[in-house]
């Protein structure tokens, strides 16, 4: 702006834009990016950068109408993977006793600890009664669903028992006998996990 002498009195007002200073850092507050902001105007974030077992689902504050300064971070959550066998070879003898493996492992693959939150059996023979163990305690049955919600720590495993009542040699004939003749399917039993803040 160029001021020229007139030989009158002028006033002048001077016009700022207010600006705003966001910092995007990482988990261990490193910097990624700095930008500076008009008063109300939105931010492009730099890309999240990836982060081993977490999937990124945005950043911690909103991004559009930017009114102070800002110090973001990127949010993650936890990928869950848990290794649970589809199988579990039991042995029907014809008199209907049951014998099941002496231990039936879960692995948690994920980097932070899972709880199971639900476990369902599904197709379970009528009359039937199953149970799975963990250090001597019921955590489920067949009649009760999720006994004992149970955790296990990231990247490690629990070992299981499986318990299956003796089944009814006249009720659970069919059941018996094709299991005499080869494998059979028993039942099937759904879990699921969540992950341990």
């Amino acid at each position: 702006y160029e001021l020229v002498s007139t030989g009158a009195d002028h006033t002048i007002t001077a016009q700022f834009q207010k600006t705003w200073t966001v910092t995007f850092c990482d988990v261990d507050d490193e910097v990624l990016q700095q930008d500076t902001v008009d008063d109300g105007s939105s931010v492009v974030p730099p890309e999240i950068p990836e982060r081993e077992g977490y999937s990124a689902i945005g950043w911690d504050a909103p991004l559009d109408s930017i009114g102070s300064d800002l110090t973001v971070h990127p949010v993650y959550e936890a990928n869950i993977c848990v290794r649970v066998p589809t199988r579990v070879a039991c042995t029907i003898a014809s008199d209907g006793s049951v014998i099941t493996p002496s231990s039936y492992e879960i692995e948690n693959l994920s980097v932070v600890p899972v709880a199971s939150s639900t476990i369902t059996a599904r197709g379970v023979p009528d009359g039937a009664h199953i149970e799975l163990d963990l250090d001597s305690q019921c955590v489920f049955s067949s009649d009760n669903g999720l006994v004992e919600p149970f955790v296990i720590p990231a990247q490690a495993s629990e070992c299981f028992t499986w318990h299956i009542d003796p089944l009814d040699p006249k009720t659970h004939r069919d059941l018996i006998d094709r299991a005499v003749e080869g494998p059979t399917a028993f039942c099937t039993i759904d879990f699921t996990f969540e992950a341990v803040a």
